[in-house]
């Protein structure tokens, strides 16, 4: 299911609402303790969609409470600083607090 989801977000043709159940497919799945199912999520996080941008930065943020390795931690800090650094029109202000937010509690 991973990877199912995970080609939704990676695909041209999906579209936003796709995104977003694969969003929450990969949220639960993490949840249930499959933590391979981060990657997914890290790569929505830079998604064109600003919607599908702010639940995966959500979902990262409340999946957090699993442990992940120094290079997931890498990942994830990138993907949230590409976030920070787009352009306003790009991404929602309240995404970039998000963002910042996840990036703070990385720590």
């Amino acid at each position: 299911q991973v990877a199912e989801q995970s080609a939704v977000i990676d695909s041209n043709t999906s579209s936003a609402w796709e995104k977003m159940l694969a969003v929450k497919k990969l949220h639960a799945l993490v949840l249930s303790g499959n933590v391979g199912a981060r990657g997914g999520l890290f790569k929505a996080i830079n998604s064109e969609h600003k919607l599908v941008q702010a639940a995966a930065i959500q979902a990262v943020v409340e999946c957090s409470i699993h442990p992940m390795d120094s290079l997931e931690q890498v990942d994830l800090t990138r993907a949230l600083v590409r976030v920070l650094e787009a352009p306003e029109d790009k991404v929602e202000a309240s995404t970039k607090t998000v963002a910042m937010q996840a990036i703070c509690h990385l720590g």
